[in-house]
């Protein structure tokens, strides 16, 4: 994750800076968050490795971990906001497959008219990483 977020920020930094954001199994998640909070994302947004939920349903278990890190990220934020009263507030979101996430994050762009100034980083999970490659560009993931 640190280099992940050492590349994120050789970047320019867009007017709207969203994180997509999934761990499951014995990663520890507050460790993995704690090194994005002082990136300053909009939004952070939670989904399973799932592609579409019409193709593989996410289990209860699946579903339950994605709020649990986005509760973790909420805590995170509150702390953070406690030491640095003049942090920026973000909202956390949840999402039961990634092809609704990105639905999101296109209906959002497009609402604020700043589809081309948007900064979104995937991270946390190769198949989270893998599964937006493929939605996005399905030719070049086959």
């Amino acid at each position: 994750m640190e280099a992940c977020v050492n590349w994120f920020r050789q970047h320019e930094h867009a007017a709207l800076q969203i994180l997509l954001f999934n761990t499951s199994g014995d990663r520890d998640c507050a460790a993995l968050l704690r090194l994005l909070m002082p990136e300053r994302f909009d939004y952070a947004l939670f989904c399973p490795n799932v592609s579409e939920t019409s193709s593989a349903q996410p289990s209860l278990s699946v579903c339950a971990q994605q709020m649990l890190n986005q509760n973790i990220w909420d805590r995170l934020k509150r702390e953070e906001n406690k030491q640095r009263p003049l942090a920026l507030e973000s909202s956390s979101l949840v999402f039961p497959c990634i092809h609704s996430a990105l639905q999101w994050i296109n209906r959002r762009t497009h609402q604020e008219s700043i589809s081309n100034n948007v900064s979104v980083l995937v991270t946390g999970s190769l198949y989270l990483v893998g599964g937006v490659l493929k939605l996005l560009d399905p030719a070049h993931c086959s």
